[in-house]
């Protein structure tokens, strides 16, 4: 029995919906989303992928179709509907105030004039 329509991967991605985030109480998108990338990157080396594969010019390149199971109608439309309930939550680095940023440019100033000048 073969898995021909992404099932396992579906399966993957549901199972680590169960993990803790670092930052949530559930994984993000992103993270369930390197599961797809890992298999169809496993996809790219196996013998099934050495088959020719249907290339379409479009306005942004040139686009390669392969027959991964991740690539396929019914896993495209699974990802389109396990990323709507979990969002993107972007975090944001802590911005620098102004203060803080002079008090950094007094500390390293004359370090990196030095390195500079040599």
């Amino acid at each position: 029995m073969t898995d021909q329509d992404g099932m396992a991967g579906a399966i993957l991605m549901l199972l680590n919906l169960l993990n803790p985030g670092r930052n949530s109480d559930t994984v993000q998108w992103s993270t369930i989303r390197s599961i797809r990338k890992a298999l169809s990157n496993y996809y790219c080396i196996t013998p099934q992928a050495q088959t020719p594969s249907v290339e379409v010019d479009q306005p942004s390149g040139l686009h390669r179709y392969m027959e991964s199971p991740t690539s396929l109608r019914w896993f495209e439309r699974f990802a389109i509907g396990i990323h709507a309930p979990l969002g993107d939550v972007v975090i944001q680095d802590k911005a620098i105030t102004v203060d803080e940023m002079k008090a950094l440019l007094t500390v390293f100033g004359g370090t990196l004039d030095k390195s500079v000048e040599q």
